[in-house]
């Protein structure tokens, strides 16, 4: 294999983790507010159910259950924790890092915390540099959180896009490498000429409180979603294949985990990838769209009811709003 002398060669991960809101909101329950025909999300989407936070839930709540659940797992405590990442597009608020309010839910002091934010790729470029920091002796044990909180913030008068989100968090540890297990460096591109077609364009100083032209709309999300399919799907399938290649890897020895915008989308990518249907895996029927925290969380239920693994090659890849595309894999 290539790329050994990666620092990301002598990183690891060590424990997984979720954390799932428990109020579940059903499709049905959707196409009744909405109006929608009978089974119209399900058709068009894949998706049954997903989570959403109850009033007060945030993303720092639920991030610092799946880190303490990780650390669990990985047989430490947060007290282990030399930097804690929060990788994702929710926030508690603008300042200061979401990662600091988790560390202190966490009760850990003196700790590296940032954030991290590709939008639905967040958990990639958190978790690359969690290793380039474990691979080099920085800190031993690094905590990446993905914690979403989307339901917040869909548009009701898009439903296209409104009807895809779902809240959830998940976690890993990254620690030093052991056994085969290992994790490669990530491979992440963006294109930013189709930067419009995925954004929420409140929140900062283009739109900011003090602008009276500031509106609510400013504060929700929009998606073109067939228009950013097209044009993200050519991206990603260059990018696997150019990650597969710089590793050394066969498509036909990796269990994909992908980024979930809508069952139809991810098949469809993950055929034009050349991957088949049963090396992708899937949660999205009863999850949805966790933006960041679905590659974690598909991750972490798939080593938990093994489908993934010990010694499974592991590819996470998917596509986000910039438009950015990449891919990261691993052995587990």
């Amino acid at each position: 294999m290539s790329n050994d002398s990666s620092p990301h060669a002598r990183a690891a991960l060590h424990g997984l983790g979720t954390a799932l809101p428990e109020q579940i909101l059903l499709s049905s329950d959707i196409e009744t507010r909405l109006g929608l025909s009978s089974g119209w999300i399900e058709r068009h989407t894949g998706i049954r159910a997903r989570r959403v936070a109850a009033p007060g839930e945030l993303p720092s709540h639920l991030a610092a259950q799946a880190i303490t659940r990780a650390c669990a797992d990985a047989d430490i405590t947060p007290d282990h924790l030399g930097a804690v990442i929060h990788g994702a597009a929710s926030t508690d608020q603008l300042i200061p890092c979401t990662a600091a309010l988790i560390a202190r839910k966490l009760d850990i002091a003196g700790r590296t915390c940032l954030d991290v934010d590709a939008t639905c790729l967040s958990f990639l470029a958190a978790l690359d540099l969690a290793a380039l920091w474990v691979g080099s002796g920085a800190h031993k044990y690094v905590a990446v959180a993905s914690a979403e909180v989307a339901s917040l913030g869909v548009d009701w008068t898009e439903p296209a896009s409104a009807v895809l989100m779902g809240d959830a968090a998940a976690a890993v540890i990254v620690g030093p490498a052991r056994g085969t297990s290992r994790l490669y460096p990530a491979l992440l591109r963006t294109f930013p000429a189709g930067s419009s077609l995925a954004e929420l364009p409140g929140y900062g100083v283009r739109h900011s409180p003090s602008d009276p032209s500031t509106t609510a709309h400013h504060n929700l999300f929009h998606m073109q979603g067939p228009k950013l399919f097209r044009f993200a799907t050519e991206h990603a399938t260059q990018a696997v294949s150019d990650h597969l290649t710089a590793i050394a890897w066969r498509q036909d020895e990796v269990a994909l985990v992908p980024h979930q915008a809508s069952a139809h989308a991810l098949r469809s990518a993950a055929r034009r990838c050349g991957f088949r249907p049963e090396q992708t895996l899937e949660n999205i029927a009863e999850r949805g769209n966790c933006l960041a925290a679905s590659i974690p969380l598909l991750l972490a239920e798939a080593c938990a009811d093994g489908r993934i693994l010990p010694g499974h090659r592991v590819l996470l890849a998917g596509t986000a709003a910039g438009v950015t595309v990449g891919a990261m894999a691993l052995v587990r």
